[in-house]
């Protein structure tokens, strides 16, 4: 996948850039609608004044990959094993943190 990504005219950019100003990234394993698996989206946090007034930051879209997984149930395995791939690629300070469909994903042990 990252050689896909590396390949890619506009996310290989983005991702180098990302990586050199030590961004933290978002992995948000998603689908588009019922039937059509899982993709991911490569994101990170765009910095904004209004986040001192308590607005979340929204996210910045660097790369968008179909066909990743095909349930919700390989999102932590996936999503894992992608995280460290990328750690060592383009070698990250921080592990990215995943989201499932537009929200951060609670680790197993925090899960009820």
């Amino acid at each position: 996948m990252i050689q896909l990504i590396e390949g890619h005219a506009t996310y290989g950019p983005a991702m180098k850039e990302a990586a050199r100003g030590k961004e933290l990234l978002i992995l948000d394993y998603h689908t588009h609608g019922r039937g059509t698996g899982y993709c991911v989206s490569i994101a990170k946090k765009k910095h904004t004044p209004l986040r001192i007034l308590g607005q979340a930051e929204p996210l910045v879209e660097l790369v968008h990959i179909k066909g990743v997984g095909e349930d919700e149930s390989q999102c932590d395995e996936l999503m894992g094993a992608l995280g460290r791939e990328l750690v060592q690629h383009y070698p990250l300070q921080l592990l990215p943190v995943v989201y499932l469909n537009g929200q951060p994903r609670q680790a197993p042990h925090e899960r009820s």
